[in-house]
């Protein structure tokens, strides 16, 4: 797929993509070998959407296309139905029918998969999840576009920002625009689902994924952003726990260490102090299998920017020469004045007697006067 312009395509592509050298929050996920997701930079090998391919260009992304399967692009059969069903949940909620304003949402959420099901089939297909993800992926290319760089969180449909959006891209009510939730005046954030803010009215909005989400507090946060390393250990009691093996339900105290999970998803930056400043996107060399292909892009890519070397170095040769050129023709035009200048000052010299030839004949004439003088 060498030399096809994405702009001219739609679809899902595989292609090898190097990411900016100094990028801080990567675009592209991906998974490593033990299944966490990640967001990193260096060279890899990924299947993804056209559309993210041109978002991805957009951030200095180098994208080199190496198969895949285009579609024709057409608009949305369910955009005027989606618009009809989101009024009638407006409608809903303003008149507080709670009942029918979950059965609009459940109606759009669950629009693709009602349509998709044959009513005469009797065969259910499970398949691998990465052939629907690319249903979820363009959302993320539009709150892309949406967000600057000063994000703290950022979801699938949400984000923590440090600055405000553009007023037209804010609302309550319009399909596809954002709402705004709350002002944030205080904020910790130690990982991607687990941070503290403080907002109107001091009050404090936490968000912790896992067992230990019920159990983290205020001073929690508070005690881990001072020391990452920080590890506390509880005990759960559960009093309706089952044991999928045997299938007995009995009442179970279980141990949970409340931590953070440290370099799982990027690489931690520590000051002089060996104390945890920041995060960094991990680095990454993946090319899935395409190493011959992979191999020709980059001999190419060297290969080209040696080309460029040359004819940098070819152009400075040039000016180099035309300067040596400008400089000899100053120096010889130097040189040519200079000899018309002693050719003046040989000619003066040549025309007109010396200064004591001068004097001398002058002496001599007064002499002769004198002379004649002493006659009379």
């Amino acid at each position: 797929m060498r030399g096809i312009d994405l702009s001219e395509i739609f679809g899902i592509v595989q292609a090898y993509i190097i990411t900016p050298k100094n990028i801080d929050k990567p675009f592209f996920p991906r998974r490593d070998k033990n299944g966490t997701l990640l967001f990193p930079k260096g060279k890899f090998v990924g299947v993804y959407l056209s559309e993210e391919l041109i978002y991805a260009q957009k951030l200095r992304y180098k994208i080199f296309l190496l198969k895949g399967y285009t579609f024709e692009k057409k608009t949305s059969i369910f955009k005027n139905f989606i618009s009809e069903v989101y009024e009638s949940r407006l409608k809903a909620k303003k008149s507080g029918d709670d009942v029918m304003s979950y059965g609009y949402k459940i109606l759009m959420n669950s629009l693709y998969g009602r349509f998709d099901i044959n009513p005469k089939s009797t065969i259910t297909e499970i398949c691998k999840r990465k052939r629907y993800e690319e249903l979820t992926q363009r959302e993320k290319i539009i709150m892309g576009d949406k967000l600057s760089d000063d994000y703290y969180i950022v979801n699938i449909d949400s984000a923590i920002l440090g600055k405000p959006l553009l007023e037209k891209l804010v609302s309550s009510t319009v399909l596809g625009l954002l709402k705004l939730e709350y002002f944030v005046k205080e904020g910790i954030f130690l990982a991607l689902k687990c941070y503290k803010l403080v907002i109107k009215d001091d009050k404090k909005v936490m968000k912790q994924k896992g067992p230990s989400k019920n159990y983290v507090n205020a001073d929690w946060f508070q005690s881990q952003y001072k020391k990452p390393s920080t590890t506390q250990n509880i005990s759960i009691e559960s009093n309706f726990r089952i044991d999928w093996h045997t299938l007995n339900i009995a009442k179970k105290v279980t141990q949970l260490s409340l931590r953070l999970q440290m370099g799982n998803k990027r690489d931690p930056v520590y000051d002089e102090n060996d104390l945890w400043i920041d995060p960094v996107p991990k680095e990454v060399l993946d090319l899935a299998g395409e190493d011959t292909s992979v191999l020709k892009i980059d001999l190419q890519m060297v290969e080209d920017e040696l080309d460029n070397k040359n004819k940098e170095l070819a152009f400075k040769n040039l000016k180099i020469t035309n300067k040596d050129q400008e400089y000899s023709k100053s120096k010889i035009s130097l040189v040519q004045e200079v000899v018309t200048l002693r050719q003046r000052i040989q000619l003066l010299k040549d025309t007109s007697l010396p200064d004591d030839q001068a004097m001398s004949s002058h002496q001599n004439k007064n002499k002769d006067s004198k002379k004649e003088k002493k006659k009379l």
